[in-house]
C-alpha cells in the first residue's frame, strides 16, 4: 500500500497520527513488518512511503481447503476531510493440491488431521511403501487409493500407511511436523510438539469419507455368530489358542470366526493376536492368564 502526499497551493506535510496494520491471523495475513507507515512516520509534499502486505496459506498440510480471511487497516493522517480512514483486505489463498484430482482442481483425498500413533495399537494396518529419499504424500495417497483404502496416512518423513478405518485420537496438527524425504515443503507426520510422541499425517478419501473426524472409542466385539466375548487372555508357556491358526492383512472378527467354525466339528474357541493373526482351540491353555478386557487394545487389520 502507498500513501503519497500530493502537491498543491495548500500543500503542507502529512503525518500519519493513526496506524493500525492488520495482523489478521498470524502468518497468514498481515503487514511485512512493523515500521513502513507507523504511526509518527511524516512525509513532505510530493513524497510518498509503500508498506508490503502478505497473504499466505496456512503453513499447515497440502490438499486443505482453499483459505479465505479478511482484516482491516486504520489510518488517520489527520487530514481534516478525511478523517479516519478504515480499508479492508481480503486474503484469498489456495493450498497445494496432489494426488488424484476433480475437474475443479482440488484433490480428492482431502487432509483430515494430524493422529496420534501407537494409541492403543497400530492406526493404520497396511504398510504400503517406506522411501528415505522420494517419499511424498501424493505418491502415498496415489498407492493406497490403488490398493482400495479410505484413508492415507504419512509418518517418520519416509512411511505410508493405509486402512479403511480413522484412527481414534486427532491432536493439533503442530504435533505433525516431520518433512517428507522427497519434498520438504510437505508434512509427513512427526514425533509430536515436545518431540514425545509418534504422530501420522492422515489424508481420505472424499468420496467415501463423510467428513466426520471423531473416532469411536475402541470396542471389543460382544458376540459373532454362535460366539460370544470370553475375556482377554495373555499367552504364557504357549498360546492360548493353539489347534489351528491363520494370519491376513484383512482380518476381522468375522474373518477369523469363520475360519475356526469352517472345520467339523467347529472349534469351540477362536481368539485374535496381533491385529492380523487368528487362533482356534477346543479350549484355552490352562496356563493362559485372564486379563482385564483393557488389555486387548490392538484394533483389527480391517
Amino acid at each position: 500500500m502507498r500513501i503519497t502526499n500530493g502537491s498543491g497551493p495548500n500543500a503542507v506535510p502529512l503525518s500519519i497520527t493513526v496506524s493500525k496494520p492488520p495482523y489478521g491471523v498470524p502468518g497468514i495475513i498481515g503487514k511485512s513488518n512493523n515500521i513502513d507507515l507507523a504511526e509518527g512516520t511524516s512525509l513532505l509534499v510530493g513524497q510518498n512511503a509503500t508498506a508490503n502486505l502478505y497473504c499466505n496459506v496456512p503453513n499447515s498440510q497440502v490438499n486443505i481447503p482453499s483459505y479465505n480471511e479478511s482484516t482491516v487497516w486504520v489510518l488517520n493522517t489527520g487530514d481534516p476531510s478525511q478523517g479516519k480512514q478504515t480499508i479492508q483486505f481480503t486474503c484469498n489463498a489456495a493450498a497445494e493440491q496432489v494426488g488424484p484430482l476433480f475437474p475443479n482442481g482440488t484433490a480428492r483425498y482431502c487432509y483430515t488431521g494430524c493422529f496420534k500413533e501407537n494409541n492403543l495399537g497400530r492406526q493404520l494396518a497396511t504398510a504400503a511403501y517406506s522411501d528415505t529419499k522420494n517419499k511424498t504424500n501424493d505418491r502415498c495417497i496415489t498407492a493406497c487409493l490403488r490398493l482400495g483404502y479410505i484413508f492415507a496416512g504419512t509418518q517418520y518423513s519416509q512411511e505410508c500407511w493405509c486402512g479403511n478405518a480413522i484412527p481414534i485420537q486427532r491432536d493439533d496438527d503442530n504435533n505433525c511436523n516431520s518433512r517428507c524425504t522427497g519434498e520438504p515443503n510437505q508434512t509427513c507426520g512427526g514425533d509430536g510438539y515436545f518431540h514425545n510422541s509418534s504422530h501420522i499425517s492422515l489424508f481420505a478419501d472424499s468420496t467415501k469419507f463423510n467428513g466426520n473426524i471423531t473416532s469411536p472409542p475402541l470396542q471389543l466385539t460382544q458376540s459373532v455368530g454362535n460366539y460370544n466375548f470370553s475375556g482377554c487372555y495373555g499367552d504364557s508357556n504357549g498360546r492360548t489358542l493353539s489347534d489351528k491358526a491363520t494370519n491376513s492383512n484383512n482380518m476381522t472378527v468375522e474373518i477369523c470366526q469363520a475360519f475356526c467354525s469352517s472345520f467339523f466339528p467347529p472349534y469351540q474357541y477362536f481368539g485374535l493376536e496381533f491385529a492380523a493373526e487368528c487362533y482356534c482351540g477346543a479350549k484355552p491353555n490352562p496356563a493362559s492368564k485372564l486379563l482385564n478386557s483393557s488389555s486387548c487394545n490392538m484394533p483389527c487389520k480391517e
